[in-house]
């Protein structure tokens, strides 16, 4: 039997928790932060789309909340 080394696409969510002015500021700094301990979820796929059907879990985007304490 053959043996394979496999590639696999991997798709998933990281939630960093970061100081910004504004929420494209807040994603900028989260994805140069993001390391593998902030993965919170992450699923194998096989490939991320095929036309315009995406396979990755939702988010597709990046998304930023507003979680101060601040009025």
């Amino acid at each position: 039997m053959k043996q394979w080394e496999v590639k696999v696409p991997i798709a998933g969510h990281a939630i960093v928790l970061v100081e910004a002015e504004d929420e494209e500021s807040a994603i900028d700094k989260a994805i140069e932060a993001v390391t593998l301990d902030d993965i919170e979820t992450w699923e194998a796929v096989a490939q991320f789309n095929q036309g315009n059907i995406c396979y990755c879990p939702q988010p597709w985007e990046a998304e930023a909340e507003d979680v101060s304490d601040e009025d």
